[in-house]
């Protein structure tokens, strides 16, 4: 019989906080050197956010990434100087309880009431999001699809 590497615990609360499954899910998300990505739809307050869970580690690589785009020419070294401050601080997050509190996703899509998603289309880039589990008041796994 195979050892089950990844044992589901549902933590006891006296008040709960947020969603104890929304903890598994980002559990699964950082396993290290596993990507799981999970599709899932967020509800927060006046959004739903649609996108793929990714780990702590990946979130935080892509920012640095996106930052050192950000700067001027003339400000490169800058720029790679503070990518490299964020992989850094990517490498010690991994593992269980390394996004403790929030969830990450990537190819995220937010959709309002009455609105169309954006970004609108998913040839855009890959846009990446982190909320705060206490801020999500319902979840589904999978996406809604703009027709």
């Amino acid at each position: 019989m195979p050892t089950n590497r990844f044992p589901l615990r549902i933590p006891r609360r006296t008040r709960v906080s947020h969603d104890p499954l929304l903890d598994i899910l980002t559990d699964l998300a950082n396993i290290p050197d596993v990507e799981v990505g999970v599709p899932i739809t967020l509800q927060c307050p006046g959004i739903f956010a649609c996108g793929r869970t990714c780990s702590a580690k990946r979130y935080l690589e892509e920012l640095g990434k996106t930052l050192a785009k950000g700067f001027p020419n003339e400000f490169a070294d800058t720029g790679e100087i503070i990518s490299s401050n964020f992989t850094n601080l990517a490498a010690e997050s991994t593992g269980k309880r390394a996004a403790h509190g929030y969830i990450h996703l990537s190819s995220v899509r937010f959709f309002s009431p009455g609105g169309g998603p954006l970004p609108s289309s998913r040839g855009e880039p890959t846009a990446f999001w982190r909320a705060r589990l206490s801020e999500i008041t319902a979840f589904f796994l999978g996406e809604f699809e703009a027709h």
